[in-house]
């Protein structure tokens, strides 16, 4: 079919969105020629609008075009009821479209289910394994069907579409929206097969029809459960030693599960995997397999591994047994020869956890039967077992049975243990024996990393190490609708390991007080062995903030809260109080941003906030802003401190990326050349807009705004601070080009500067309305002009600072729970409390924010605001903690002074709901 020289369809590749889009007709709109396909429906509409016109007479050719046209038309003329098909591919080579009477075994599918009629639709051939969108004209079918031959064996299958709702928006399903009816089909539950786009394992279906295309790339997106293949032979291996069906791809289990994993086998090569040559699978869990097998090489993940590599993956309870031989709790057996294939075999932070291994032959360990390494790269480490490890044999004399591995030829095994107690085995052919409370201590765990891979707690694995990928959050599913919710450090933390695609929202102000030392706190987005090496995610701070962010890894570059950020954004969250160094694009919230959002976010300063770049572009908010990155409406207030093209916002603008409506404040110091108040570099055809900068610089070459420029647009920018320049000061951008309009800065701050990219005026008129041209600057919705406002210079209406209250509650750094006016900006968030429990006391601040000082200062709970069944108690300290309802406080309280005081709640063993609950305070002038 896809030799075809007739279309009626067209194709346009969408490159972007990676897909192709089919547009449907029932006559020829394309013909195939020496110079490619030709569309010939324009021209015929064309002649046809001629012929209708009585007052045009075609000529002889044009007579005899349409007549040829008409000809062509009755011929192939085919009754597609589909309007549009839509493929994830951007290759539809191979790809044909065609009507249902000319493909045999789709009326032999609807004749075997007694269709009472035949339907017309389209036929897609050559695109079984790709995932799509069908579009109907119409929204009124009572049944939707398609009809599929994904082997290509010419028996086809029928399969009713149910609703969206109906099947949880698993792959197929179909919605009617504005009149029209879109089936959304697929081989798999989604994707394309490849690294960027892998195929999506949702089902038991999809999972056994991984071994379709064995060396495709894979991602589970949830947890399975085997309720099928729980009989005779049970589930059938993916993969086996013949050579097209191998598995020689990539399988991400994305931290789920597959539970209840049954095979009774009698062949060689069992487990999930059964053979694997020169693939990875990783980030998976098996939980409860029941794996049998009467021949060799059996394992719950592989039975046999070729050039194998596996990381983050473990087995969870369970049984594997095999009569044969070479019998692993997680592989039964790995080798490893570079000479013939190409890849690696390296095993990393994977483990078996009471999954008991029953041999009744030679060769067996709790991790892995039999290592055997010949040539190229190899490596186990950062593994261990715990599960029962037995001869089933009634000599009880079979040899090469081990805790951890039964049998090895190499020392490449390193830092990986299992316990002696309940393996029941005291040896093994590699890795360290331990009593069942040594492997329940870190110090054990020699060069283990319990900062990022690993967490030990005696409510994961009973103690024993548990990768940190597997442990959920407690609240949230990570949907959109459901996102994760962040209430504490460690839950930051876990973010690193639900970095594609997950959802994110912080309901408190989150205190860094771990990662205090040595490197600190490793930037979420950096990367992880078996992970994407970037972050892509939705995380929505909620107005909270992350506190005292301690990092120093001065070699590395983008280092930052997130490192690397690959679409997705970031909203409404704040960084107090950072000491963060690194090496080229070092700043505290992202280091790289490519086709990804940052709005309202910032970076303050409360008791001292510091970035250090040792290298080139070092900056406070963000490192480089790239492809379709955009940040707009953020601010900074720190101190910078760099080398090259230190900027103080932003280190790099580049390609077509965005900043607008931001400004700076703080200071920015460099050693090398281009220090900007702003902006350390920028080029492409990106776009600066709206923004200002107060900075005060010191540096070798200086621009009030901008170090280097080339190319990108700035425009309505100003420079309000001071600078010291050893070499070259420019008040705006000190060196450059680009298109600049609008912009300028105050040449009574920036003494003697010259000026590119702005114009140098005075205080006076840069504070005067009429400086500012109406047609060109936006005083309606976007900027401002008022005295309390940046010293009266132009201000971003959008980033005006907080009506303070007179008496006010606020955290440790300095962001309050009320505004002048009593609206709720944050509550005092106590997370889950268990009824009958007492929370922990958490500390308030009471400020005086009035322009003189106070006494009798009182703060009180108004107790018609708690809910029945809570208590809310009040004391100055939290050791001893001292309830009251009322507190009183002696003396004066300056003008900016703090009292602290502690807060906690009591519950009833009968409540179920807490609600919110009011403090008030109240004080007399002095």
């Amino acid at each position: 079919m896809a030799g075809s020289v007739i279309r009626n369809y067209t194709i346009e590749v969408d490159n972007i969105n990676k897909k192709s889009v089919f547009s449907i007709f029932p006559y020829p709109v394309e013909v195939l020629t020496p110079n490619g396909w030709e569309n010939i429906q324009e021209e015929f509409e064309e002649l046809q609008e001629k012929k209708l016109d009585g007052n045009v007479t075609l000529t002889s050719d044009e007579e005899q075009i349409y007549k040829e046209y008409k000809q062509l038309a009755d011929s192939f003329y085919e009754n597609k009821i589909a309007s549009t098909i839509i493929l994830d591919t951007v290759d539809p080579a191979g790809i044909d479209i065609v009507g249902r009477d000319r493909v045999k075994h789709v009326l032999d599918a609807e004749t075997r289910e007694q269709i009472p009629f035949g339907r017309e639709f389209a036929y897609v051939h050559g695109a079984s394994n790709l995932s799509g969108t069908i579009i109907l004209p119409y929204d009124d079918y009572s049944d939707v069907y398609v009809v599929s031959d994904a082997d290509e064996d010419g028996v086809a299958e029928l399969t009713y579409v149910k609703t969206k709702e109906e099947t949880d928006g698993v792959r197929p399903y179909y919605e009617k929206i504005e009149g029209q009816t879109y089936i959304y089909v697929d081989h798999f539950s989604g994707g394309g097969g490849t690294q960027a786009d892998p195929y999506i394992v949702s089902t038991e279906q999809d999972l056994d029809d991984v071994r379709k295309k064995p060396g495709a790339w894979y991602m589970q997106d949830r947890d399975i459960v085997m309720g099928s293949f729980q009989s005779g032979e049970g589930f059938t291996p993916i993969g086996d030693d013949t050579n097209p069906l191998r598995f020689t791809g990539v399988y991400d289990g994305n931290g789920y599960t597959i539970k209840s994993l049954f095979m009774n086998q009698d062949r060689n090569f069992v487990g999930l995997f059964g053979y694997t040559r020169s693939a990875t699978i990783r980030n998976l869990r098996l939980i409860d397999p029941s794996i049998t097998n009467k021949k060799g090489y059996t394992g719950a993940l592989i039975g046999y591994g070729f050039n194998t590599s596996v990381y983050n993956c473990n087995v969870i309870s369970g049984i594997i047994e095999g009569q044969g031989g070479y019998v692993g709790g997680l592989i039964g057996y790995l080798y490893q020869d570079a000479r013939t294939y190409q890849g690696s075999s390296i095993i990393n932070y994977s483990y078996n956890y009471k999954c008991n291994v029953r041999s009744a032959s030679n060769i067996a360990g709790g991790f892995i039967g039999n290592v055997n390494y010949y040539s190229g790269s190899f490596s186990i480490a950062y593994c261990y077992s715990t599960g029962k490890v037995e001869d089933i044999t009634l000599a009880r004399e079979r040899s090469n049975i081990g805790g951890f591995i039964g049998s090895n030829n190499t020392s490449a095994i390193t830092n990986c243990y299992w316990d002696i107690e309940t393996s029941g085995i005291p040896t093994s052919a590699a890795g360290v024996g331990k009593s069942t409370s040594e492997l329940k201590v870190t110090s054990t765990f020699e060069n283990w990393d319990f900062a990022n891979y690993w967490y030990m707690s005696q409510d994961y694995n009973g103690g024993y190490p548990e990768h940190r990928q597997f442990i959920q959050y407690q609240n949230g599913t990570g949907k959109k609708e459901d996102p994760f919710i962040i209430l504490t450090e460690f839950d930051l933390s876990q973010m690193r390991w639900f970095r594609n695609e997950y959802y994110f929202k912080f309901e408190d102000d989150i205190k860094m007080t771990q990662f205090q030392a040595n490197d600190g706190f490793y930037p979420i987005g950096f990367n992880l062995v078996g992970k994407e090496s970037y972050f892509k995610g939705y995380v929505d701070g909620g107005g909270r903030c992350v506190a005292n962010l301690f990092i120093y890894r001065p070699n590395d570059s983008f280092v930052s809260l997130f490192g690397y950020m690959m679409d997705g954004w970031i909203k409404n969250l704040d960084i107090i109080d950072c000491n963060v160094t690194g090496l080229h694009y070092t700043t505290a919230f992202a280091g790289q941003l490519s086709k990804a959002t940052v709005s309202n976010c910032h970076v303050d300063t409360f008791t001292y906030c510091k970035v250090t770049s040792k290298g080139s572009h070092g900056a406070g908010l963000v490192g480089q802003v790239t492809t379709d990155g955009i940040v707009e409406d953020c601010s900074v207030n720190t101190t910078v401190v760099g080398v090259d093209y230190t900027g103080v916002f932003a280190g790099y603008l580049t390609g077509n990326g965005i900043i607008r409506r931001c400004y700076a404040t703080g200071k920015g110091e460099s050693t090398g050349n281009y220090l900007g108040g702003f902006l350390g570099y920028g080029n492409g055809s990106s776009v600066l807009e709206d923004c200002w900068t107060d900075a005060q610089l010191n540096g070798v070459t200086v621009g009030g705004f901008g170090g280097n420029t080339a190319t990108l647009t700035i425009k309505r920018c100003l420079a309000l601070g001071k600078a010291f320049a050893s070499s070259g000061l420019n008040g705006f951008i000190y060196t450059g080009s680009g298109a600049f309009s609008d912009n300028y800065f105050d040449k009574e701050l920036y003494k003697n500067a010259s000026s590119t990219g702005g114009s140098g005026l005075t205080t006076r008129e840069m504070k005067y309305r009429g400086t500012y041209s109406n047609t060109v600057w936006n005083f309606d919705d976007i900027w401002i002009m008022d005295p309390k406002y940046n010293d009266g210079y132009p201000a971003l209406r959008k980033l005006l600072p907080l009506d303070l209250p007179l008496l006010g509650f606020r955290n440790e750094f300095g962001k309050y729970y009320t505004d002048n006016a009593g609206g709720r900006l944050r509550y005092l968030e106590f997370g889950t409390l268990v009824a009958s429990q007492t929370s922990s006391p958490k500390p308030v601040w009471l400020q005086n924010n009035a322009d003189f000082p106070v006494n009798q200062l009182k703060t009180w709970v108004d107790s018609t605001t708690v809910a029945k069944g809570m208590e809310i108690d009040l004391s100055m300290s939290d050791t001893p903690f001292l309830p009251a309802q009322e507190l009183a406080f002696n003396g004066t309280l300056a003008r900016g002074g703090a009292e602290k005081l502690y807060v906690r709640i009591k519950s009833d063993i009968a409540v179920k709901t807490g609600g919110t609950f009011d403090l008030r305070a109240k004080a007399s002038p002095m």
